[in-house]
């Protein structure tokens, strides 16, 4: 995509933007389960309200704009006062990676300060957050990751055997994500303080809803700093603090520890610099509409919605738990939790799901399926239950087996080579940024084809199927071929080729080859929603080539893509190499993997 000559309209610019926007998941409707935490049309305005009142200015300087020393000052104190230990001193970040990577930067410092730690070592559960894992990977700081017990909790003596003369810092997590059960905190934490150790507590989930659960007279395990041994704890507002994002606070137990935190450079002849956290320039909207949200829900508020999010909790996972092939996993202590099948494929069940539009996110070790409940999701409770038991029917009663994303999931989840998924995770990542343009050719065996321009979106009628293609990026370049069903080809054989598909790359000074457009009132059905996808022209093979043999069409598609890289996706692998390539066609799609997490 080029750089724009002119500008186009505000009217044209917010259409683009507006049916863009139209095409996300739908959260509103309560049709996911992770990503968005919504508290109502009236939380949003507020947050939009201060998030735009404070839009161009810059926690970068507080000397400027005294609003946001305020502002942050206030939630600091709030969120310390809320986690039982006012005179705790923190600062706000970006999100809980950015919250987490400060805990433990300041950990190392520390331990290089106090101890003479020169390579510090952390332990963490194996559920730990993946934030944990980056900040080693950023800061050079070894982790080790421990097993769980059979509670899904985090194994204390386990972490006990872990812990060498190098380890500086020990966490756990209130609540885990996959499985929202709150590790035992009070134990990890004196095992920390019996060892001279720090101790994290990852509440970026749980610190502004657990309070409030505890407040309705739930039982909740210990795990803030009224916890002796607790030396830091990290909060996102932009979770179920319901603030915009991102917005996440860290608190240390005192300020001298919260000192080995900061950063500054005193030589610079641009002046004297000097930042608390990972950023230098910070939005001050994501700072205003976490001090506006506070204050409008204040303690009343909050317990509101808590009461609502953990009624329509405690109904989904009865509704699940009564589903004789289902069952939660663990015993959750939040509104987070996971669910699995001992007879069933769970991605079968998954993929069912998503047809008629409801999108629980995959786990694996074990394969399980994800829900993060809030409010909106009270007057869907009904309604998910019931599509999930017909989808759980339809497994049993059809005996579906692993194929096209589950067979993908089942290969995830089994696959030693982890190297090698995290090379495919990595190859995702690099698409992100890639415009996606190109020419799809199809075929469809015996008939002609609708040919025609798509955009992001499109679904044309047809009695095909190949929704499965379609959650996540196309590569750059790639060839998918599926059956009608929506299954995976197993080769271009004669009569069992329905669809063939082709998109090409368009590099720069370079043409994408394409067939001639064909017209006829015939259409190929919704798997255009690939061109839509992948934001590319729609182009359909001219009457000689759609008419040919199978073997025929992919030949002729072959022949016009050789300029450009090809990676073949007919039938996930079964295999990985021990040492994975480099090159991205060697490797899996990532098309049909559990739910991709690519930033916090």
């Amino acid at each position: 995509m080029q750089f724009p000559e002119k500008g186009i309209s505000r009217e044209d610019l917010t259409s683009r933007l507006n049916d863009s926007i139209s095409r996300d998941a739908d959260w509103r409707g309560g049709k996911i389960f992770s990503l968005v935490y919504f508290a109502g049309d009236d939380v949003a305005g507020v947050l939009k309200e201060a998030y735009t009142t404070a839009f161009y200015t810059n926690g970068l300087g507080p000397g400027a704009f005294k609003s946001l020393k305020k502002f942050e000052s206030e939630v600091i104190s709030m969120t310390a006062d809320l986690l039982n230990h006012p005179d705790a001193a923190g600062n706000m970040t970006s999100g809980g990676t950015e919250s987490i990577l400060m805990a433990v930067k300041t950990a190392r410092d520390w331990a290089r300060a106090e101890k003479g730690i020169a390579h510090p070592q952390i332990v963490v559960p194996v559920t730990a957050h993946p934030a944990f894992d980056k900040a080693a990977h950023y800061l050079d700081v070894d982790i080790v990751h421990t097993p769980l017990r059979d509670d899904f909790r985090a194994d204390v003596d386990a972490m006990r055997r872990a812990i060498t003369e190098n380890t500086v810092l020990l966490a756990g997590s209130a609540p885990c994500y996959p499985f929202g059960v709150i590790d035992p905190i009070e134990e990890i934490a004196a095992l920390a303080a019996e060892r001279g150790i720090l101790c994290h507590v990852d509440a970026c989930l749980g610190a502004y809803l657990l309070p409030f659960v505890e407040g309705l007279g739930r039982p909740v395990p210990p795990w803030d700093f009224r916890v002796p041994g607790v030396t830091s704890v990290s909060a996102d507002l932009h979770k179920y603090g319901y603030s915009a994002r991102g917005a996440s606070v860290v608190l240390y137990r005192d300020r001298d520890l919260r000192r080995h935190q900061f950063f500054a450079v005193s030589d610079w002849p641009g002046g004297l610099y000097g930042s608390p956290t990972l950023a230098g320039s910070r939005p001050g909207g994501a700072i205003a509409a976490a001090w506006a949200v506070l204050n409008f829900l204040g303690a009343e508020g909050y317990t509101r919605l808590a009461r609502v999010i953990m009624d329509a909790t405690a109904a989904l996972i009865e509704g699940i738990n009564g589903i004789p092939q289902l069952q939660v996993l663990g015993d959750p202590d939040i509104s987070v939790f996971a669910f699995a099948s001992d007879s069933l494929d769970i991605y079968a069940v998954a993929d069912a799901l998503d047809e008629v539009g409801w999108h629980p996110d995959r786990q694996q070790l074990p394969p399980s399926l994800h829900c993060m409940v809030t409010p909106v999701h009270e007057n869907v409770v009904g309604p998910f239950l019931s599509e999930l038991r017909r989808a759980v029917e339809h497994v049993a009663t059809h005996g579906v087996a692993s194929s096209g994303r589950a067979a993908t999931y089942g290969m995830l989840d089994k696959m030693p080579d982890r190297a090698a998924v995290r090379n495919v995770v990595l190859d995702s990542i690099d698409r992100l940024t890639q415009v996606n343009q190109g020419t799809l050719l199809l075929d469809k065996s015996g008939g002609a084809s609708l040919a025609g321009n798509l955009t992001i979106g499109d679904t044309v009628p047809g009695a095909a199927t190949a929704r499965w293609l379609f959650s996540n990026q196309f590569a750059a370049t790639t060839t998918v071929t599926v059956n009608s069903d929506g299954t995976p080809l197993r080769g271009f054989s004669a009569g069992h080729l329905t669809w063939s598909s082709r998109l090409v790359a368009s590099p720069a000074k370079a043409s994408a080859p394409s067939f001639a457009r064909a017209a006829s009132p015939e259409s190929p059905g919704p798997i255009l929603r690939a061109a839509r996808f992948a934001g590319c022209p729609f182009e359909s093979p001219p009457a000689s080539h759609r008419r040919g043999a199978p073997a025929d069409v992919a030949a002729q598609v072959a022949r016009a893509s050789r300029p450009y890289a090809q990676s073949s996706f007919t039938r996930p692998p079964r295999a990985m190499p021990s040492t994975p390539s480099s090159s991205a066609a060697s490797r899996p799609s990532l098309r049909r993997w559990p739910s991709l997490w690519l930033s916090s």
